[in-house]
């Protein structure tokens, strides 16, 4: 039992740790209930990934729901080797490129807003709106492996190892990537704030 701020003295308090997403995973072969809780700790991080990737809020939930109901029937295959996260945002790039293959769409990252939980004031809103359309359209311009290992990094949250293995690359090409991105980026955007000028 313990006791301290927010605890109500005599309360019981479960202090065991969350179980890891390797054990989930394991567990989540013959127990629902430990896929609902992978779903439920990386639902979020693969809709904003795929949010940013397919441009769409519609196609970005179909695609997370796809997401999921793979990496349900292909539980089996992970063998815990590798970060779930990284095998789960592995899916989740298959069923991105699926849907831009049949749509062939641009990314505006505008959308991505709506994501947040904390609600930003309007003026800030509409900042982030005008910046964003500006990074999306400057990252659309960019070759489309260095797009995608910045938004495995950024928006996927992995490190560029987990962003490696989602791409088939080496950690070290995954860095490479992010950083020609980032510099192509910030040329772009150079360009983009002088001709606003």
């Amino acid at each position: 039992m313990t006791e301290g701020p927010g605890v109500v003295p005599g309360e019981i308090v479960d202090e065991s740790p969350l179980p890891d997403d390797r054990a989930l995973a394991h567990a989540a072969r013959t127990d629902r209930d430990a896929f609902a809780q992978l779903y439920r700790r990386h639902a979020d991080r693969v809709y904003r990934y795929l949010l940013v990737r397919l441009a769409d809020q519609h196609l970005a939930q179909d695609a997370t729901a796809q997401t999921f109901l793979v990496a349900l029937e292909r539980l089996a295959t992970y063998r815990g080797e590798g970060e779930f996260v990284s095998w789960l945002l592995g899916i989740a790039r298959h069923k991105a490129a699926d849907v831009l293959r049949a749509r062939r769409a641009s990314l505006p990252l505008e959308a991505a807003v709506a994501v947040e939980s904390p609600q930003p004031r309007p003026d800030q809103v509409v900042e982030t709106r005008l910046r964003l359309d500006e990074v999306g359209r400057a990252l659309r311009s960019i070759a489309p492996e260095r797009a995608e290992a910045l938004a495995l990094r950024v928006i996927g949250g992995l490190s560029a190892a987990e962003a490696g293995v989602v791409m088939g690359k080496s950690e070290a090409a995954v860095k490479m990537l992010v950083s020609r991105a980032v510099r192509d980026l910030r040329a772009r955007l150079a360009v983009s704030s002088e001709d606003e000028a």
